[in-house]
This record gives structure tokens, C-alpha cells and sequence, in this order.
């Protein structure tokens, strides 16, 4: 499937393109993951928070996003190297607009391993914590 890619702050983004990442992400991380709550934290008003947006070129839907300051892929696009591919996008946001800062991130537990492949470490002394009844770890691409 094509992917059109673009970073963008919230106050770039319309009032329709919100609600298509809103949607995803309480369908991945609410109902799918069994996570009650309340998914518009103010983390998205961060000045400094970009959001990575793959729309399938064909039909004009969010499948794939990543909240750089939690990726999240569309159940039916997943399998397809999507994640992958919108954690690459989202270190290529974060690394052009914060030069020399590196990337953090609360990774799902089960994840690390991938992570690791994108070049993510765990900090130092990090170990796992509950997010939402999920463990999670701190990891870190320098």
C-alpha cells in the first residue's frame, strides 16, 4: 500500500486529521489493548511534540502514527513493516527538529527487542513499570 508521510506540530494539523489520529489511537490503545484512559493527556499541546502521520495514499485513512514526545499502527496495516517504518519517520522528525537530543521513549515491555533494532537501550537501571495495566520500559536512542 503507498504511504504519504508528513511531521507536523497539532496546531498544523485540521480539525479532521485530529480526530483520524484520535481515532486510531483510542482504537489501538483503548479498546484493543483493554486500557481505559483518557487518551488526550495535553502531551499533544507540547509545542515541541510532532506528530508522524502515514495515510494510505489510495483512500486518505490514518494507518500508522507516532506521537514523538507512541507509535500505533491500524490492526489491518499491521504485519506489514508499517511499525517499523513510522518509528523511522519519527526518529528522522525528532532528530531534524531537536538536533543532538536523541529520542526517549516508555516502550511496551514485550517491544524491546524490537526497539533495540532501531537502536533504542533501556536506561540505565530501567526496569519495567505499569502504564495502564501494561509494563513498560524507558528506553533511550542517543
Amino acid at each position: 500500500m503507498p504511504i504519504t508521510w508528513r511531521a507536523a506540530p497539532l496546531s498544523a494539523l485540521s480539525g479532521a486529521d485530529v480526530y483520524q489520529l484520535l481515532q486510531l489511537r483510542s482504537t489501538v490503545f483503548i479498546v484493543e489493548q483493554n486500557s481505559v484512559v483518557l487518551d488526550p493527556d495535553g502531551l499533544d499541546l507540547i509545542d515541541s511534540c510532532l506528530h508522524v502521520i502515514g495515510t494510505d495514499t489510495a483512500t486518505g485513512a490514518v494507518v500508522a502514527y507516532a506521537r514523538v514526545l507512541g507509535p500505533v499502527v491500524a490492526k489491518a496495516a499491521r504485519g506489514t513493516g508499517l511499525g517499523r517504518l513510522v518509528m523511522e519517520k519519527a526518529i528522522e522528525a525528532s532528530t531534524k527538529a531537536h538536533p543532538g537530543l536523541g529520542c526517549q521513549l516508555g516502550a511496551q515491555a514485550y517491544l524491546e527487542r524490537f526497539y533495540n533494532s532501531l537502536g533504542f537501550q533501556r536506561l540505565a537501571g530501567a526496569e519495567p513499570y505499569d502504564e495502564h495495566g501494561i509494563p513498560h520500559l524507558d528506553m533511550k536512542r542517543c
